[in-house]
């Protein structure tokens, strides 16, 4: 079952992968696998079996929906491109307090937030 799950998230990080303004990564810090694939990436030789099915079974999901949704996302852009926009641009930042709450290290400041700005504008390019 654990396997199946990882080929799922791996389609939503490849489908992730299309959407511009949102990476592969992001996807998999929201899903909770990015510490995983790292984990599994430098401690390969570890234990190469349990490593090597956890990265190809994300891998293959990648890949199915990278290749597998790249013709349903161009044809949606070329028939509903303000949708797709709203859309992506409501990925974005429906990402954003996953991805804050992340990072919280309980020493956040107000001056902080000066940042956010540059980064909102940097993933909407």
């Amino acid at each position: 079952m654990d396997k199946l799950v990882n080929v799922l998230k791996g389609i939503i990080i490849g489908i992730a992968t299309l959407v511009p303004g949102v990476s592969g990564g992001t996807m998999a810090i929201i899903l909770g696998v990015y510490d995983d694939i790292i984990h599994s990436i430098s401690s390969f030789f570890s234990d190469v079996r349990k490593n090597a099915v956890f990265l190809a079974t994300v891998g293959i999901g990648g890949v199915i929906g990278l290749f597998g949704f790249s013709r349903l996302m161009e044809y949606l852009l070329a028939n509903f491109r303000y949708p797709m926009i709203y859309l992506f641009i409501g990925v974005i930042i429906g990402g954003i307090p996953v991805l804050y709450k992340k990072t919280d290290t309980g020493n956040k400041k107000a001056v902080d937030w000066i940042f956010l700005p540059p980064v909102l504008s940097l993933s909407l390019l």
